[in-house]
């Protein structure tokens, strides 16, 4: 796989190629020596579809199109998704994409970077069948990201009805209701005729990436996983992004599912605070049946990967280290199965919200547990520790980037609201931040 800082200078060998008609199709791209900041796979090899909207990628902001009366085949060659392969190839930044630069510019590898070091030995491959207009003629999804309903058992603070139908009954009180008042939102139209595109693709596709709402509370994740059970597709990739609630659906237990597969399954788990604070963010979370499935899993599916992903907010981020270090200690959980997520929106949130005297707070703290990692290190208790490490130096360096205090008197309007809506309080959740109203502008 070519390096992920020097994708492009692959032209140069692809243009002296001997084959003619080859030449002739790659004529039209601009030859780019050394680094792209902006190229990524997503838009040949995969597509994103939610409820709401289809996207290049999870991570992109802006609409290329809708399901509603369309076919994944449409959306493979609608007008942004050619534009955005022709900009790409020409090394131009994108503004769907700003998220991922955003985290790039502050140390974290984004989900470009993610997809290219997956995706990249399809590059030979697609690129040359790129056409002078974008169009790709090749069908060829490899990457799997379909959120087929907003169905979901949390109402998690940072999210809303769109993405969770968990939101529905506080988004009806503050008239915050979307797509005509229905509580589950669907990808189609409901009479899952998107199976008849989806099911002749399974053979083909290298990763599956579940998520939500909430994929383990969806029949649309059951039936998937059967059919690649049933196609013994055990080498496929399988990531998950999910709430860990639920590890059976009907009759069916997961983990029995799961254990047949030979590549390791990567579960990705939300967990953002412990006990009442984690209960707090994420409404609906058992924080004691939580730990009882990650204990579960850690001994049940010994060859599959357990991590935890956290999204960075105002909330959490004094909890960070101590979730972590609850989770290797009292868990088993490996010191490296860690990865953080930036919360980006909504502002009110973000950790930039936080006057300086508090970042500085967070960041003594975190120094703090990087002493941990490495005297734990030198002990002999951890291996490999210069991953999480830089995690935690990155999210420092995140952490003290920017200034949103100007949102600090909305985060608190914010919060008042939902509070008193479920009867719960801010001030006896996060007493570290009794003194936090004061710094209101």
């Amino acid at each position: 796989m070519a390096d992920r800082e020097n994708i492009l200078e692959i032209y140069d060998t692809l243009l002296e190629d001997d084959d003619d008609d080859k030449k002739e199709r790659l004529a039209f791209v601009p030859k780019q020596k050394g680094k792209s900041e902006s190229f990524c796979m997503a838009p040949w090899t995969t597509i994103y579809a939610d409820p709401n909207s289809v996207r290049l990628c999870c991570s992109a902001d802006g609409d290329i199109g809708s399901l509603k009366g369309n076919t994944l085949k449409d959306m493979w060659n609608s007008e942004e998704m050619k534009k955005s392969r022709l900009a790409m190839l020409k090394g131009e930044k994108l503004d769907a994409c700003r998220r991922c630069y955003e985290q790039e510019k502050s140390g974290v590898d984004s989900f470009r970077i993610s997809l290219n070091r997956q995706l990249f030995q399809h590059y030979d491959e697609m690129i040359p069948m790129t056409k002078e207009d974008g169009t790709v003629d090749k069908f060829n999804i490899k990457y799997f990201d379909l959120r087929f309903s907003n169905l979901c058992n949390f109402s998690c603070r940072s999210c809303s009805h769109m993405l969770s139908s968990g939101w529905y009954d506080d988004a009806k009180k503050l008239n915050r209701v979307a797509d005509g008042g229905k509580k589950v939102l669907h990808i189609d139209d409901e009479t899952n005729a998107i199976f008849d595109e989806i099911y002749p693709m399974i053979p083909d596709i290298e990763t599956f990436y579940f998520a939500g709402g909430e994929a383990l509370f969806q029949e649309e994740h059951y039936k998937i996983l059967k059919r690649i059970i049933e196609l013994e597709k055990f080498d496929s990739k399988i990531f998950y992004a999910t709430n860990f609630s639920k590890i059976t659906y009907k009759d069916m237990n997961f983990i029995d599912m799961w254990k047949q597969f030979k590549k390791p399954i990567h579960m990705g788990i939300s967990y953002d605070a412990m006990g009442k604070r984690g209960e707090y963010m994420r409404k609906g979370q058992d924080w004691k049946k939580s730990v009882e499935h990650v204990k579960l899993f850690l001994k049940e599916c010994p060859d599959h990967f357990l991590h935890i992903i956290p999204t960075l907010s105002i909330f959490n981020v004094f909890d960070l280290p101590d979730m972590h270090r609850f989770m290797v200690e009292e868990c088993g959980m490996k010191v490296d199965a860690l990865y953080i997520n930036m919360l980006t929106e909504p502002d009110i949130y973000r950790v930039h919200v936080l006057p300086k005297e508090f970042k500085e707070r967070v960041k003594k703290k975190y120094i703090n547990h990087i002493k941990w990692l490495q005297k734990g290190h030198e002990e002999g208790k951890f291996g490999y520790v210069d991953f999480v490490i830089r995690l935690f130096n990155h999210a420092i360096e995140y952490v003290m980037k920017e200034d949103y205090s100007a949102h600090l008197k909305e985060f608190y309007e914010e919060t008042k609201t939902l509070d008193k809506l479920r009867g719960e309080s801010f001030e006896d959740v996060y007493p570290e931040y009794k003194d936090l109203k004061e710094y209101i502008k």
